[in-house]
């Protein structure tokens, strides 16, 4: 039991709010720390611990029971000396809104990585151990490493427990069992970005995405829209395109925009995954809808050297200078 904790506020009275607040942020990193290093004995009701009359819930990394996580793997490494679990989280899009807090959503990329347990009490954890770096592509990567007491030696634990070196023996499997993980945890953001094809890739009518991309002879892709989409296409091939049909084309177009697949496609390759090009040739279709914005703004009473003006600071004529050519 630890009473009297007065090195955390010094000398400051109750009413003092600033070191309230300093208190209660200090406890709740420790609840928070707590919940998670002895979550395992926890779970199995082997401890009960409190704060301040408040019993301390566990909190388990691995979401085992939540809708959508796999356990990818189960092995024995170091003649049975360590046990290894894969775990994979559900998208977060399988997650309650209501839950996403306490599943700690909004740290999922810095939680990836090792997990590592003696006589299930953690000691370490979110580190690849300098086998992989972390990154936005496999945040849904856990993995669980049970280790006996004689093995602290051998994984060099240090004594603040805060770092880990697996030995030579195990570090193959190790890395094996790595990228088998962050693969499947990959391609739960690869199943979500299938809102977005190759254009070489659809071979039938099973599925139309609103985007499609084409990828570059550099690897860099190029996103764009995919004008046979049935609601596009309809649309587009009414003689009258009313004001209702442009907002629904918006929305579409904004609903479905393939942030996932972006984001994977830069992560497996960021050198060459630019989204756009330094240099873009000047096509008709752009300089026509300069013609009619310029046209617009002259009507609206702008004199000839305002409106160009105006056109300039529009996307994505403002990558365009000599547009001006085209506008008189």
């Amino acid at each position: 039991m630890w009473e009297h904790l007065d090195r955390l506020v010094g000398i400051s009275h109750i009413e003092n709010e600033a070191a309230r607040k300093v208190f209660l942020s200090e406890f709740s990193s420790v609840e928070e720390h707590l919940s998670l290093v002895f979550h395992r004995y926890l779970e199995k009701k082997k401890i009960k611990i409190w704060i301040n009359g408040l019993e301390i819930k566990p909190w388990d990394p691995f979401m085992k029971d939540s809708e959508g996580g796999q356990l990818i793997c189960n092995e024995f490494l170091d003649n049975s000396n360590v046990h290894v679990k894969c775990y994979v989280l559900p998208h977060i899009s399988k997650i309650k809104k209501d839950k996403r807090e306490s599943a700690k959503t909004e740290k999922w990329y810095g939680l990836q990585g090792f997990y590592i347990y003696r006589n299930e009490r953690l000691l370490l954890y979110a580190d690849w151990l300098g086998l992989f770096s972390k990154n936005e592509h496999y945040k849904n990567a856990r993995i669980l490493i049970d280790i006996s007491n004689q093995l602290d030696h051998d994984w060099k634990i240090d004594i603040k427990k805060a770092t880990a070196s697996p030995p030579v023996n195990v570090r193959k499997d190790l890395v094996r069992l790595g990228k088998m993980t962050r693969l499947a945890a990959g391609g739960v953001y690869r199943f979500r970005g299938n809102q977005v094809m190759l254009d070489d890739s659809i071979k039938s009518f099973d599925f139309q995405p609103v985007w499609k991309a084409t990828k570059k002879r550099d690897g860099a892709f190029e996103y764009f829209i995919n004008e046979e989409h049935p609601v596009l296409n309809k649309i587009m091939n009414n003689e009258v395109v009313e004001k209702k049909d442009i907002k629904t084309i918006l929305k579409l177009i904004g609903e479905t925009t393939p942030v996932e697949a972006i984001i994977q496609n830069y992560s497996e390759n960021p050198e060459s995954a630019e989204l756009r090009s330094e240099q873009r040739e000047l096509e008709n279709g752009t300089i026509q809808l300069a013609k009619l914005m310029f046209k617009s703004l002259q009507k609206s009473g702008l004199s000839n050297e305002i409106a160009i003006k105006q056109i300039l600071r529009i996307e994505p004529f403002n990558e365009y200078p000599q547009i001006i050519e085209y506008l008189n």
